[in-house]
């Protein structure tokens, strides 16, 4: 009997869903050669587009370059990005910290499975490190982020 499991439909037909919403999602991106204002339809152009290229052309006026319009305007995102990044530079210096404390009991079960393959002692060893991640008040999928 076939094991029915969505798991099993995205592992085989994953790559195609990717595609076909790539394509859904690129279709909605028509090329126009109007120009962007305060008064052009569409979320995105008004919301997003507008704000940026009004922000660029204005320090170009000021600065009489359009590269150190974009030097500018990078700084300006970097800066309001940074307290994201700093919370999780933080985030990621805790992880370590408490990884440097649970280092020494996690390879000590791991020796003890070392030899171990089938999986009944596989899953004793996951249970094993579930606890040990308990009883240390640690999550190593909490600590990851999304931030580049």
């Amino acid at each position: 009997m076939e094991n029915k499991s969505v798991f099993n439909f995205f592992k085989r037909y994953g790559i195609f869903l990717l595609i076909g919403l790539v394509v859904v999602t690129l279709t909605g991106c028509g090329a126009t050669n109007e120009p962007i204002d305060a008064n052009t339809a569409g979320f995105f152009n008004h919301y997003v587009v507008y704000p940026f290229s009004f922000s660029i052309k204005f320090f170009a006026g000021i600065f009489g370059d359009y590269g150190i319009s974009l030097i500018v305007m990078t700084l300006l995102i970097r800066f309001a990005l940074l307290p994201l990044m700093m919370k999780q530079y933080k985030s990621q210096m805790t992880m370590r910290e408490k990884m440097a404390v649970i280092q020494p009991e996690m390879k000590e079960i791991q020796e003890r499975f070392k030899d171990k393959k089938d999986q009944e002692s596989q899953q004793k060893m996951q249970k094993e490190m579930m606890g040990l991640y308990q009883k240390h008040n640690f999550n190593p999928i909490s600590s990851m982020g999304c931030l580049p």
